[in-house]
């Protein structure tokens, strides 16, 4: 029994060391910008990363778009952020529009985290028929992987390397292309998880085979 304690200490003593993304003063930032009608324009919002909604509601020269954010630091080294319902009508010219999704403020234990985004959308029956999607990721303000030409249902991940000390920043640069007169609503989430380090995995299957020896042994006696 000693010898059965001694080894579920080291595994729960490992499984302590599970990394988690910790955020003291998380910040969700989201900027929209657009090239229709003819003239480049902007506008930022801003709000706590702490599973609270940020709507926002953006219109001009005849084109708008409108939705949710909201990101949230998970304790299991994880985080995930989500734009949803967003409605983009390009009215009577066509362009693109860009939402920049920043979510600041993260901390992670481990120097590698694999990032999965997806999209769902679709363009409204009857309001044209030409939208696609060009997705970005960046870590700290450096590109990770970009996909260009995408329709707006896509899957895509990546594994990045972040820093363990400080904090870092996940982005998110979503550009929809729409043809004149096209209404489109799609939603778009961006996960992240801690990969655990090649040490920390050695020494937890060493654990449980050590364990599984024991019982092998017990079952012998």
């Amino acid at each position: 029994m000693k010898r059965l304690a001694a080894i579920l200490g080291v595994v729960a003593a490992l499984a302590g060391l599970a990394p988690g993304i910790a955020q003291a003063t998380p910040l969700l930032t989201l900027t929209v910008s657009d090239s229709i009608g003819g003239s480049a324009t902007q506008q930022s919002f801003s709000g706590p990363g702490n599973g609270s909604l940020l709507n926002f509601n953006f219109s001009e020269d005849g084109f708008s778009a409108a939705g949710s954010y909201f990101g949230e630091p998970a304790s299991a080294g994880s985080f995930s952020q989500d734009v949803s319902s967003i409605s983009v009508n390009s009215g009577t010219a066509s362009g693109s529009v860009t939402l920049d999704l920043k979510f600041s403020g993260l901390t992670s234990a481990n120097s590698s985290m694999l990032l999965n985004e997806q999209s769902t959308g679709h363009i409204i029956p009857g309001f044209g028929n030409i939208a696609s999607e060009n997705i970005q990721l960046d870590i700290n303000g450096s590109q990770i992987a970009k996909w260009t030409g995408l329709g707006l249902t896509s899957n895509n991940s990546v594994l990045a390397s972040v820093p363990t000390s400080g904090t870092f920043t996940a982005e998110e640069i979503v550009t929809i292309n729409l043809g004149a007169n096209t209404h489109t609503s799609t939603d778009n989430t961006l996960n992240g998880s801690a990969v655990p380090e090649p040490a920390t995995l050695l020494l937890l299957g060493a654990g449980m085979l050590g364990l599984g020896l024991y019982r092998s042994r017990r079952g012998e006696a």
